[in-house]
């Protein structure tokens, strides 16, 4: 649905954006992840055109961005919903009023609009805030009147800018899960920017993590999160190196508790007889399921056969 190639965004001498390449698949939910600085932002602007780009190509549905006119970006911006992370609404007006804006401005028909706030309102949780003005919100409960505003005129894609990052980590949850529902409801694409690796792992399907401009690292959110390439441990500050420099052979396990490894460890020691110490047991939300890790310290003579174990059972690891 959308195809980013080889694309380039400077500001003089400063590469903003270098040699870009993303292929993102229509309702699917895609994280852009980095620090601040990286290029998230500037690239997920570069998709409804409100940032110009020097060179490459942005494509949506086969159609090329960059040879629209005037008018056909205007109807290309009316087919791709944003969110900000300052939810920015008219704080004057009701949240009935803000959501009807964009419909208001598209000269929509009045019932029309009636019907469609009413359900938005209810797509995100909130009917019963439809006459209350938007500065007597919760920042969480603003967020979802930013988010039905940006559904108002049925768009295939929405764009999400840090939307998260200003909420609290209760207000955090309740987003993510409200744009899960919403992307399985509506089969709507959904390109999330964040520096927050926990919404990239509880939201996304896939993700790319960007550098000074650069995609470091793309792939399966699942994939990303076990390969942990070195762009993914800066992100994370490389805290499991960190926190257990001083243990050896430290292997990081990922299993399914609730699956086939259930008992992974206790049928390890039994079937070739190792003894390893558990550092750390703790459990990775993704999108749509669970998945669990450890970490181990074992000697030097029992390492490799670990490994071979682990192999043989096909359970996926990664040693420090």
């Amino acid at each position: 649905m959308i195809k980013i190639e080889k694309l380039k965004k400077h500001y003089g001498e400063l590469k903003v954006l270098e040699n870009i390449n993303l292929k993102i698949d229509r309702g699917k939910i895609y994280g852009i992840a980095g620090r601040s600085g990286a290029g998230k932002s500037t690239l997920l602007r570069c998709i409804n055109k409100l940032e110009n780009y020097d060179s490459g190509s942005i494509k949506i549905d086969g159609v090329e961005v960059e040879l629209l006119s005037d008018e056909e970006i205007r109807l290309l911006r009316k087919e791709i919903g944003m969110i900000f992370q300052n939810f920015p609404l008219i704080s004057r007006a009701t949240v009935y009023e803000n959501v009807a804006l964009p419909m208001t401005l598209w000269k929509c028909d009045k019932k029309y609009i009636e019907k469609r706030v009413k359900k938005l309102l209810e797509l995100v949780q909130i009917p019963e805030k439809c006459n209350n003005k938007a500065r007597e919100l919760s920042g969480g409960q603003k967020q979802r009147v930013s988010i039905a505003r940006a559904l108002a005129m049925e768009p295939k894609i929405l764009l999400s800018d840090e939307s998260t990052s200003a909420l609290d980590p209760s207000s955090t949850d309740s987003i993510v899960s409200l744009l899960k529902d919403i992307n399985e409801e509506l089969n709507i694409t959904i390109v999330v920017v964040s520096h927050e690796m926990d919404v990239m792992q509880n939201l996304c399907d896939e993700m790319a993590i960007i550098e000074n401009g650069v995609i470091k690292t793309l792939g399966k959110v699942e994939d990303v999160f076990i390969e942990k390439s070195p762009a993914l441990l800066r992100l994370l500050g490389n805290e499991n190196i960190r926190e257990f420099a001083e243990e050896k052979n430290v292997l990081e396990i990922f299993y399914d508790i609730e699956g086939t490894n259930a008992t992974l460890f206790s049928e390890m020691a039994k079937d070739i007889n190792v003894d390893f110490k558990l550092l750390r047991n703790e459990s990775m939300n993704l999108k749509n399921s669970k998945l669990d890790t450890a970490l181990i310290s074992v000697s030097n003579n029992e390492l490799e056969k670990i490994k071979e174990y682990l192999v043989k059972r096909e359970v996926r690891y990664r040693q420090y």
